[in-house]
């Protein structure tokens, strides 16, 4: 399992590290941070332990870490995250062993030759009754095969945020599934919590990139105004502009090809 290992991008939460205090020791897991946040982070962590990315913004720095990762397997993790397993029909909170049993489910998959993979979140999981689901929306967990995944040239910043949707129905329309896990979920706190993307993202952000997602995928995205019960994400309004998306339209299987020295060739039917 050294050939997977656990980036965690994160952002003025030196005091604040659910999703890492949630993970079993033992893993190859860095917190990757901002240059100017890497001597407080590692003081407080260790300089093992810390990652130091030169470039600003969520986006940019989900690509550089694909670009750099030290092991071909590459999990993402939000930092502000929990983790839940279904027993009995239902979500409880996830053990140390449920964790571990997680991130191997995940690394089995890319091991049988899936170029991403996902956790599902904990809003819709019981959504889903079975315990994973091919083709679909993942967000803030996922994780990639980063050799497939840079040779696609599919790119994490073309959009300050909602890169992830970008990222993943651009997979999916270069035909290759992803598969993500109902049998686990993340949570978070409150979007907007101090750090984090909420640091930056105004709702003209936000805005703008929903109509170019719409405008990169015009097949399965839809530009919509949702309504928060509270502000969202640091935005400053409670209407936000956002996005309605058709996964399972996106998603164009590869044709096998026949070829008369290479024989049938093709990652999917």
């Amino acid at each position: 399992m050294k050939d997977l290992g656990i980036y965690i991008p994160t952002l003025s939460r030196v005091n604040k590290q659910p999703t890492l205090n949630s993970l079993p020791a033992g893993w190859p897991i860095k917190l990757v941070v901002r240059k100017d946040e890497e001597k407080i982070y590692s003081a407080k962590y260790g300089k093992d332990l810390i990652m130091s990315c030169p470039l600003k913004g969520i986006s940019a720095k989900r690509q550089w870490i694909l670009e750099n990762a030290y092991t071909k397997y590459v999990l993402l993790l939000d930092d502000d995250m929990t983790f839940n397993s279904r027993k009995q029909n239902k979500l409880v909170k996830a053990t140390k062993a449920d964790i571990v049993d997680m991130i191997n489910l995940l690394y089995l998959w890319l091991k049988d030759g899936f170029l991403h993979v996902g956790i599902s979140s904990r809003q819709g999981n019981n959504y889903v009754v079975e315990d994973y689901l091919d083709i679909g929306r993942m967000s803030n967990a996922y994780a990639y095969d980063k050799d497939l995944f840079c040779k696609t040239g599919v790119r994490f910043d073309r959009l300050p945020v909602m890169e992830d949707f970008d990222v993943t129905l651009s997979l999916l329309e270069l035909g290759y599934p992803n598969r993500i896990t109902y049998k686990y979920a993340w949570g978070q706190g409150r979007s907007g919590d101090d750090g984090g993307c909420s640091l930056y993202r105004t709702s003209e952000m936000q805005k703008n990139a929903a109509i170019r997602l719409a405008e990169f995928h015009p097949r399965t995205v839809k530009v919509v105004n949702k309504r928060s019960k509270t502000k969202w994400g640091g935005l400053d309004s409670e209407v936000r502009v956002d996005v309605i998306v058709n996964w399972k339209k996106a998603f164009k299987p590869k044709r096998l090809e026949n070829n008369s020295k290479k024989g049938i060739r093709g990652l999917w039917a």
